[in-house]
């Protein structure tokens, strides 16, 4: 068995596998191939069986169908090496062509009534559908239709006289050799044809299958995608619901807050000129903190107030609340400003987002050993000033990167420490308020991070 298996490998690789890259052509030639293949093995077993009739019977009488089949056997060769040597259109054109002439010869010749020119030409017709194309068969059957009704009246006219010697002819073996060679391409034509239809419809049905399997599943991916945004949608109103009553409490925190810190601004006034270092830092804490409450709770009761803001001041007024913090946990705080630059926005939003990314640097260096700093450089062009925040922490890890200004996207979940929305709110605040972008910028394991906000300058 194995060595059958590995014949037949040998046969289909020479004589039949086709070698065109493109669909249609590739079977086109494939068929060609198996047609010619098998009329060359056909034309073989002829071209044998009439040597040996040749050598035991009447040379003379049987030399003329001895010497037809041996040129029929040439021709198939011919055909076949100019399939395989990647010529197969050439072959099939030949091929079709050496059809339509051969019954065009023996009808002119012997009649139109003779059966083998009748077998020949509706080989012809199916051959040439089968491996050129519908149009190409309907055009060589309006032909031979023609032919044969156009020999047919010049030869009951008289205009043209066949030899009829065949009317009255003993049988031979030349003409059961004929018919058994154009019979058996009509029957490997049909074998070809109907085995691609039955091909053809059985990767209908499973394309059809694999498309009924595939809106099944989609189906049910849609429905669990549905689920999962229903409950997303869910988890995001639970949220909102929460960050609503925050801000109500908060409103109402920062009312009742107000009051006391600007009582306790004019009492350390009082003091006037004897108050000390340490009293003066307190005054400036708490009318920065007065200052936050303020515009907070304008901002709360959509109050939004637009004004220049010098970049220099406030980041002085931040580092300085943020400071004790900062030191507590043994961090650094540096500022390096290359101007004096301005902005034009609301200044609490400026506040809040340079407060959030400091203390998101502070949250990184918590844990750290050893020296811990946090560098603010101020840069600016003619468009844009640039703030970049440097921390000396672990990093962000690189499965974390493209999520850190996603909403509510927190690695300190666990912790308590984090909601996740500073990020989100800091991306928010520079794009929609400050016309800019911002950005991660170097960022490796066990070496830090930094963020880069590009804000619009004021003039």
């Amino acid at each position: 068995m194995t060595h059958l298996h590995h014949l037949n490998n040998l046969i289909f690789n020479w004589f039949i596998r086709p070698r065109s890259a493109d669909t249609d052509s590739s079977r086109q030639e494939y068929l060609l191939n198996i047609l010619l293949t098998s009329l060359a093995a056909v034309t073989t077993l002829a071209l044998i069986i009439s040597g040996v009739h040749f050598l035991q019977v009447d040379r003379q009488h049987h030399s003329t169908s001895l010497s037809g089949t041996i040129i029929f056997s040439i021709i198939i060769y011919v055909l076949l090496w100019l399939s395989r040597s990647g010529r197969f259109k050439l072959s099939t054109y030949l091929f079709v062509g050496l059809l339509a002439l051969s019954g065009l010869q023996l009808l002119w010749t012997y009649s139109f009534e003779l059966p083998q020119a009748l077998l020949l030409f509706a080989l012809t017709i199916v051959v040439s559908s089968i491996l050129l194309n519908a149009r190409v068969g309907l055009l060589f059957t309006a032909g031979v239709a023609i032919t044969e009704l156009g020999v047919g009246y010049l030869q009951l006219t008289n205009r043209d006289q066949p030899d009829l010697s065949w009317v009255g002819a003993d049988f031979n073996y030349g003409d059961a050799i004929s018919y058994g060679l154009v019979l058996s391409i009509i029957g490997i034509v049909a074998w070809l044809s109907n085995r691609e239809i039955d091909r053809s419809l059985r990767r209908a049905r499973s394309s059809e299958s694999a498309l009924l399997a595939e809106r099944d599943n989609l189906e049910l991916k849609v429905m669990e995608r549905t689920r999962e945004l229903e409950q997303a949608q869910l988890l995001r109103s639970l949220e909102l619901q929460r960050f609503a009553e925050f801000g109500r409490q908060s409103a109402s925190l920062l009312h009742d807050m107000s009051s006391p810190l600007m009582a306790a601004t004019i009492n350390l006034q009082q003091f006037g000129s004897h108050k000390s270092r340490l009293l003066r830092q307190v005054s400036d804490n708490i009318q920065q903190i007065e200052r936050y409450v303020v515009s907070a709770r304008s901002q709360l009761q959509q109050q939004t107030v637009h004004k220049r803001i010098s970049v220099s001041d406030e980041l002085r007024h931040i580092t300085k609340l943020l400071k004790p913090l900062a030191l507590r946990h043994h961090i650094r705080l540096s500022t390096k400003l290359t101007g004096s630059y301005y902005l034009y926005g609301d200044i609490v939003k400026f506040n809040q987002l340079v407060d959030n990314l400091l203390l998101n640097a502070i949250d990184a260096l918590q844990e750290q050993s050893g020296a811990k700093h946090i560098r603010i450089v101020v840069e600016a062009n003619k468009r844009w000033v640039i703030l970049t925040i440097n921390d000396n922490g672990a990093g962000i890890p690189l499965d974390h990167r493209d999520k850190i200004f996603s909403p509510f996207y927190t690695t300190k979940a666990e912790d308590g420490r984090g909601l996740g929305i500073g990020l989100s709110t800091v991306k928010t605040t520079v794009e929609q308020d400050f016309g800019g972008t911002i950005r991660l910028g170097k960022s490796a394991d066990g070496q830090g991070a930094s963020f880069v906000a590009k804000l619009k300058r004021a003039a």
